[in-house]
């Protein structure tokens, strides 16, 4: 990303021998998308404070107190250690009790293209400096705009209002609100998966990573 090329350059790389190739995937076909009732928001990621879960759950939470119906939220990763599980133990019991608490679906480790295939919009509600989104990329090419918050090189994968929706990291009630006027607007979710799907088709493509290996090392 531009994100971590700027960072190596302030820790003091040489800009010059600097050069941005994004990671290339593979363009899947085009999806026939039609926006449903429920509104199926997605996670796909570890389960863990550092990308957001914690967030992710104060966010449905907001959101069922404006907007009870009319929305699921489905939820796919797994934790890594035993302490990350414990805790993902303890966040589910904390919020297990609430009425909202059936429209939330969690699906274990799954493959990224089966679940994008099933969610309308994925949220990434990450608090890590992120140097890449893999989720974010292969969303986009599968027509999935991102509701993703502002930090690290989320904002050049998102582009707000366009592909997809920006909110401050860590503000659970932004992203909330956020998921709100989509509930009440679905054709932006449309209009966005299909920029956020040509936008990675010219950007995150296979043929576009190889392309820009080649003029690197022509010049190199």
């Amino acid at each position: 990303s531009e994100t971590l090329r700027a960072a190596c350059v302030a820790a003091g790389w040489p800009a010059d021998k600097l050069v941005m190739i994004r990671n290339g995937l593979a363009v899947p076909p085009a999806p026939t998308r039609t926006i449903g009732n429920p509104v199926c928001f997605g996670f796909l990621g570890a389960l863990t404070a550092t990308k957001g879960l914690p967030d992710l759950l104060a966010s449905v939470d907001a959101l069922a107190r404006r907007a009870p119906d009319g929305w699921e939220l489905h939820i796919a990763g797994r934790t890594q250690t035993d302490a990350e599980a414990k805790q993902l133990r303890a966040w589910q019991a904390a919020w297990q009790k609430c009425a909202w608490w059936p429209q939330v679906h969690w699906h274990g480790w799954v493959t990224a293209e089966d679940f994008l295939r099933a969610v309308d919009v994925l949220i990434v509600p990450s608090r890590a400096w992120e140097t890449f989104s893999l989720a974010v990329a292969e969303a986009a090419l599968h027509g999935v705009p991102s509701v993703a918050a502002c930090i690290g090189a989320l904002p050049e994968l998102v582009i707000d209002g366009q592909t997809g929706w920006l909110f401050p990291s860590g503000d659970w009630d932004a992203c909330a609100s956020i998921l709100q006027g989509l509930l009440a607007a679905p054709m932006h979710i449309t209009s966005a998966g299909l920029i956020a799907r040509k936008q990675g088709q010219d950007t995150l493509s296979f043929s576009k990573m190889l392309e820009e290996y080649s003029q690197a090392l022509r010049c190199a």
